[in-house]
């Protein structure tokens, strides 16, 4: 009862309902304060913590311009959404919903609106994007019909009443207003670039293979104006905790022996557990016998979701299904499955610290290991292999870096009389249940240290490797498990050489940053002939962690 007491006394503060003061308490002679009381408290949901109670979503309307659908989708312009839609909600709530115009979208012709849902006084901020595919169109009709129920029905449900009065929810409803507009619509904007590829987020590794059927991803980063409004959106509200990415995808259909009917993208390896946690739980709370399965997608694209994860954020693409692909698909049922989905997604993350404002404590772990009583440790290997004994283990707590340093001593025997022996090491780094880190977290050389040692002789090398990290990436509690250690070789220029480990002493460190894209990866191999220009950054734009660059 206490999320109801405070959710009341918050209105009667804000509103001063029947003048009661600001430090006053509920009476229950007070009408409208005691209306609001029983209306709260006889809904369901109430009863138990509002971060935990799913909503159950009400049956929501078509939109195939049928009896009581809200809309007909087919040959619907972009103005007509807004018209029919999103302005009406607006002036039936002139002190909770507000617009702003971005301006005109890339080709010029339409105008891009930007939408606020605003309490009082928010606590939190939530962001929203639709129709970023111009024929994706349940993304906005889904979307829309959540935040009509925040606005009208908060009063059925906790979680919507915690949105209504805590959370200011902004929402751009049409993201690509051009290729919405098109007969038929298209999944592209007026230059033929796929808005959901323009951003920021691994842009150069990103390739397209099928321009002609997906659309290419724009000459840079941003060059679209469309995702520059995304991108200034999220710098204007720093405090967001989450942005959602809505799309939706036509179905659910035969595909193999499985029907997808809710899909949830989410970057690897940066901090994606805390959207993929959410869906998870969301999904086993509302699944019935239309609801079969949720993929968990891990695509590495330069996607507004990836974008906004690498900024910190609970970032997420999450996608819903049509009734099936024809004409008419935009049916009651499809809104209703959007609508459960995707509000109960908004909910939960609601409820939720933006992942890098949670607080994780710094550790430092050590390691030594020096011949004596253990069987010599040798290498005559030409190839990059790992020693299983002196790796490090730990569990990731949260975002941050990996510092991980020391040295080893190697004596090489076998090289020939006065010829010295090439001794590579590499220190790395992996995070398990992440396929991008697991096979080989570094590439070889980023990382490599070598020294040419004389056979016979003892040499003394320094290592140090430094990767960004991210907990909750996976089900595993705690957070994931990363290993560190050492990987060693001779030269193929040394044949006959042999490396004996004698010591080793590391450093394993965990220094918390508030979110992973701050680490920034640079070298110039392969550009020295621009000289001053030659260092590049390619982390995080690639991600060095892949094996190709």
């Amino acid at each position: 009862m206490g999320l109801i007491l405070d959710l009341a006394r918050q209105f009667l503060r804000d509103y001063n309902i029947d003048g009661l003061p600001a430090s006053g308490v509920y009476e229950p002679e007070k009408s409208a304060g005691r209306a609001l009381f029983e209306a709260i408290d006889n809904q369901p949901g109430f009863g138990v913590a509002a971060g935990d109670s799913i909503w159950q979503t009400p049956t929501m309307p078509g939109a195939n311009g049928g009896p009581g659908d809200i809309i007909a989708v087919n040959g619907q312009t972009p103005e007509g959404y807004i018209a029919q839609l999103w302005e009406p909600l607006r002036q039936a709530h002139p002190g909770y919903i507000t617009r702003a115009l971005l301006g005109k979208d890339q080709s010029g012709t339409h105008d891009m609106w930007r939408y606020e849902f605003t309490p009082p006084n928010p606590q939190k901020t939530i962001l929203l994007t639709c129709n970023a595919h111009g024929f994706e169109r349940l993304s906005q009709i889904g979307v829309f019909l959540f935040l009509r129920e925040v606005a009208q029905n908060w009063k059925s449900h906790a979680g919507l009443a915690h949105l209504r009065w805590n959370v200011r929810i902004v929402v751009v409803p049409i993201v690509n207003p051009w290729g919405l507009a098109q007969s038929p619509p298209t999944r592209w904007n007026s230059r033929l670039v796929d808005l959901n590829r323009n951003y920021d987020y691994r842009w150069t590794e990103y390739v397209v293979t099928n321009p002609s059927e997906t659309g290419s991803k724009g000459s840079a980063p941003f060059s679209e104006v469309e995702a520059q409004y995304l991108r200034d959106m999220l710098d204007q509200y720093p405090e967001a905790v989450a942005w959602f990415d809505m799309h939706d995808v036509n179905g659910p259909g035969p595909s193999g022996a499985e029907t997808i009917t809710h899909i949830l993208y989410a970057p690897n390896p940066l901090n994606s557990g805390a959207a993929i946690n959410i869906g998870r739980e969301v999904f086993e709370s509302i699944k019935g016998p239309d609801d079969n399965l949720l993929c968990f997608g891990a695509a590495p694209q330069p996607s507004a979701g990836n974008y906004a994860t690498a900024r910190g954020l609970i970032g997420a693409t999450p996608e819903a299904t049509t009734d099936g692909s024809s004409s008419s698909r935009w049916t009651s049922l499809a809104t209703t499955r959007a609508v459960k989905f995707w509000g109960n997604l908004i909910i939960r993350a609601s409820y939720q610290d933006r992942p890098s404002a949670r607080v994780c404590a710094p550790f430092v772990m050590q390691a030594r290991w020096a011949a004596g009583s253990d069987p010599s440790i040798l290498t005559s290997a030409t190839t990059y292999a790992d020693i299983p004994g002196l790796n490090l283990m730990c569990r990731v707590p949260g975002a941050g870096l990996m510092i991980f340093d020391g040295v080893a001593t190697v004596r090489v025997t076998g090289a020939g009389t006065g010829n010295p022996g090439r001794v590579f090491l590499t220190p790395k780094i992996g995070i398990e249940q992440n396929p991008v880190a697991v096979a080989s977290a570094v590439r070889n050389d980023y990382w490599e240290v070598y020294d040419d040692v004389q056979s016979g002789r003892v040499s003394v090398i320094p290592f140090k490797a430094v990767i960004p990290v991210a907990g909750n990436n996976g089900p595993i509690s705690g957070g994931p498990q990363l290993r560190a250690g050492l990987w060693w070789r001779t030269s193929t220029e040394t044949p006959g050489a042999t490396i004996e480990l004698l010591r080793y002493q590391a450093t394993l460190e965990f220094r918390p940053s508030d979110h992973v894209a701050k680490f920034q990866y640079y070298r110039s191999t392969g550009f020295m002939s621009e000289s001053e220009g030659a260092m590049k950054q390619i982390f995080p734009y690639p991600n060095p962690f892949a094996e190709t660059p």
